[in-house]
């Protein structure tokens, strides 16, 4: 039966009813089915394909076991979409009438009242069409169809112009870079090819009579302590010559007005200067407060306001130096004039299924970046350009956003039809985007210049891929669309760049570098200094599996072998398996389970990026930035991530959390030589006393060394330099800790422990730990001591559902530690689903 569809007006404006502008949600009522099938189901709008057939029972839980394989017909098919809608003869008197469609994944036919009214090919471009001649009164369809995103994208290889005959068979099924979608939906080396289709951001049609705003510019001229001066450049259609007031707000207040702004038929750039006295500024977590500034500017034609335009907006200066100077070439931000040491990772889409992620999703996960010291994330090129909602999370948290075009690894086409499209997609994203506070950087692609020069482009490219291609699009069409459009934020052609051909891309010294000698080259943890330590770490990351509480949600319990070919499935990097054993053998003991492998393997990834983000950290200013490889999961999966797909904490989002604290003690050790430093974030320096203590696993000391040291305000500061042999003086490292604090005022403002032995060397004991769970001022807090040191301390939730502010740590004998569940549950529910397992154990068996 043919759903009809009674639209609720939804107006953002106040004044006279049929003169302000209406926003209409089409969003209900709507039908798909496989192009040529009559049998249409119920669809959700936004939503996918693979979401639709999953709400009608046609397909298996999505990310359950090897379910995925299953699924790849969707890439292949044809769908038909479908609603229909009732427009009232007020709103049909409106002279404009704009269907605007925020996305359309990919390739699409659009039909309206059965003409054929909009043709699409580019899921990160807005699409809008004057529809005012196709609308009726009362009833009117929509109707979309889908074409399979596979089959159009060969076609366009089948008629590109390669270079050459080699060039051509290089690429000849190669049609994902072609085409302009998230390239990770075809698989990579942490999602398994999952490709969709669908409407997945709102589609809703504009009504206006006189003027409409499209787009404000936010322009800040001067920034003083005193006084922001401020310029909105407005963009306004207008569908008659006219006359009209505009106004621009901050924080409900008007603080301008120009009257009788004259309007021509079609589009028009105007301009109004504004102000707002003592700004407070914007920083990035860690350094100050955000607040955020409420921009409204108006269209008002005989008293009425028209339409309005709301941008929230932080006034703050970001500086991006990326100068040639005596050590290569630096790369880093200033904010506020104050150079910032970059702390975060390398963010992915949360979900394969794009529409289901909730603005409550993304502000706890920047909540949880928050939480973990972040003051960067890197948006990768092979995802998307996120939602409104992301970047909102972002303002208000303080958390810089280092923006990828969408390229990745694959050289792209350049022909007039691809650059032409591009160009749109990358105005529109600028346009988009320039307003946050957040924004810090564009970088053209990741990875795009550095598979060129470190050769792994396929084979039989020629010169003219990289000398003509790469450079129209990276070197000309988005730097000059980004200069234009988005003047005075910093633009690099690629992540990772030196920013010129004569120097290869991840040489030391010259720009940002992707360090994967650790992973791939499975170099010791220690020995990351001698990888690609630069100017800037933009990737780096080690494989760490999900908890087995995680294992367990998506995975049947029989197939929980490593042998196993769901858990392969699941392994999307061949090889990962291997390199996990690898590191074992050298650092760890043998996991005898499913629940140990997930446990060693996690811990171990937490440590060696733990070395990594401080031996980053204690070489600033050299170094100004370390963003782990990655963030986040796509879908249930073994990989790099910090966060797992269910957003539980791995270890190594603890041991990130603590080494990307605003202070840090940190030691590191090169062939018995150790190096211990203090680093700083903060703008002051701090009067501290360091004490080195030598303990055994019982906690009684056996040598201290003390002095006074000045922590220097945002840098790096060696304190000590000793040997292990001076300091152990005949005492076993099997035996020993070394705990090294910095002591303010007798306050502890930082410390670590360090070990001189690998942890399968260290000759621990049982650990007798115990833990009460408790209330305290109405918060479930769980209190843990022990007796001797407890390596590793997992606190384990049955549910897998809870983090908490502290996880997998070690745990000195006589202390009490307070842990923290990072979401509300009752301390009687959290007795009954906790339970706690150390390395100790594992070591002892």
């Amino acid at each position: 039966m043919r759903t009809i569809l009674f639209i609720a007006v939804i107006v953002a404006l106040v004044g006279c009813k049929g003169n302000q502008n209406q926003k209409i949600e089409i969003n209900s009522g709507w039908e798909f089915a496989i192009v040529g099938d009559e049998d249409f189901k119920p669809a959700t709008v936004p939503g996918y394909v693979h979401t639709d057939l999953l709400t009608n029972g046609i397909i298996d839980s999505l990310y359950w076991g090897e379910n995925p394989k299953k699924y790849n017909f969707v890439g292949d098919t044809s769908w038909v979409y479908k609603t229909t809608f009732i427009l009232s003869k007020e709103q049909i008197s409106y002279n404009t009438k704009v269907l605007q469609f925020e996305g359309l994944d990919t390739y699409t036919d659009v039909f309206l009242n059965g003409e054929k009214i909009l043709v699409t090919d580019n899921m990160f471009l807005a699409y809008e069409k004057n529809v005012t001649s196709y609308l009726n009164e009362g009833e009117n369809q929509l109707e979309i169809l889908f074409k399979s995103v596979r089959k159009e994208g060969q076609k366009i290889v089948d008629n590109y112009k390669f270079y050459t005959e080699e060039h051509a068979r290089a690429d000849a099924d190669n049609y994902r870079k072609f085409v302009r979608k998230a390239q990770y939906q075809f698989g990579w080396d942490w999602a398994c090819p999952l490709v969709p289709a669908g409407i997945y951001k709102p589609i809703n049609l504009i009504l206006y009579n006189s003027a409409r705003i499209n787009d404000v510019f936010i322009v800040q001229e001067e920034l003083e302590d005193d006084l922001a001066k401020l310029k909105a450049e407005i963009e306004i259609a207008s569908n008659e010559t006219t006359t009209v007031d505009l106004q621009v707000e901050v924080n409900q207040t008007i603080v301008k007005t120009l009257k009788n702004v004259s309007l021509n038929t079609g589009s028009n750039n105007l301009y109004v200067d504004f102000e707002i006295e003592n700004p407070q500024l914007w920083w990035t977590n860690g350094a100050g407060e955000q607040p955020l500034y409420n921009i409204a500017v108006n269209v008002v034609k005989d008293g009425i306001i028209h339409d309005t335009k709301l941008h929230k907006i932080g006034l703050r200066t970001i500086e991006f130096v990326n100068d040639w100077d005596e050590q290569g070439r630096s790369y880093y931000f200033k904010v506020n004039g104050e150079p910032i040491f970059m702390k975060g990772a390398n963010y992915v889409p949360i979900d394969a299924m794009l529409p289901t992620v909730t603005k409550e999703r993304y502000d706890e996960f920047i909540a949880q970046c928050v939480e973990a010291n972040f003051n960067m994330i890197r948006i990768w090129g092979g995802g998307i350009y996120e939602n409104e909602e992301f970047y909102d999370a972002c303002d208000a948290a303080g958390i810089l956003i280092y923006q990828d075009f969408m390229f990745a690894s694959f050289m792209p086409p350049a022909d007039d039809p691809f650059m032409e499209n591009l160009e749109k997609e990358a105005i529109y994203q600028v346009k988009r985007l320039r307003n946050r506070a957040c924004m810090a950087l564009w970088a053209g692609s990741n990875e795009v210049e550095s598979a060129w020069f470190e050769g792994y482009m396929p084979k039989g490219y020629p010169e003219e891929v990289y000398t003509i291609d790469h450079k129209k699009i990276f070197d000309k069409l988005l730097p000059s669309v980004v200069k234009k459009y988005h003047p005075g934020i910093g633009y690099v052609r690629s992540s990772p760049t030196t920013g010129t051909d004569s120097i290869m891309v991840n040489t030391r010294g010259y720009g940002d570098a992707h360090a994967w000698g650790v992973w791939f080259a499975m170099i010791d943890f220690n020995k990351a200094k001698f990888g690609r330590l630069t100017r800037f770490i933009s990737e780096y990351g080690f494989v760490g599996y999900p908890a087995y509480t995680s294992l367990k949600k998506y995975m049947p319990v029989e197939e929980m072998d490593t042998t196993s070919a769901v858990f392969q499935f699941r392994d999307a990097y061949i090889g990962i398996q291997d390199n996990i054993r690898n590191f074992i053998d050298r650092y760890y003991p043998q996991p005898r389970n499913m629940m140990e492998w997930t446990y060693v393997s996690g811990i171990m990834q937490g440590e060696a990026m733990r070395q990594s983000n401080e031996i980053y950290r204690t070489h600033m200013p050299y170094c100004m930035g370390a963003l782990l490889w990655q963030l986040n999961d796509v879908w249930p999966v073994a990989s790099w991530a910090m966060l797992d797909y269910y957003q539980q904490w791995k270890p190594v989002m603890y041991r990130t959390k603590e080494s990307f604290a605003p202070i840090i003690v940190s030691i590191y050790e090169d062939k018995g030589q150790c190096k211990l430093y203090g680093v700083s974030d903060e703008f002051v320096d701090r009067e501290v006393e360091l004490i080195l203590s030598l303990k055994d696993f019982y906690g009684k000391e056996i040598s201290r060394y003390s002095k006074n040291h000045t922590l220097e305000a945002n840098t790096s500061t060696e304190f000590h330099n000793f040997s292990y042999k001076d300091i152990l003086n005949g005492e076993d490292a099997a035996n020993v800790v070394l705990e090294a604090v910095l002591l303010e005022n007798n306050d502890t403002i930082a410390s670590t422990l360090h070990y001189i032995n690998r942890p399968k060397d260290l000759k621990l004991n049982e650990a007798n730990v115990s833990y009460e769970v408790k209330e305290e001022n109405g918060k479930t807090v769980v209190e843990v001591s022990t007796d001797y040191l407890a390596k590793n301390l997992y606190l384990i939730d049955s549910k897998g559902e809870i983090n908490f502010s502290n996880n997998y740590f070690d745990l000195m004998p006589n202390r009490k530690v307070k842990v923290y569940p990072r979401k509300e549950i009752g301390a009687d529910e959290l007795r009954k689903r906790l339970s706690i397992l150390t390395l100790n154990e594992i070591l002892i068996k």
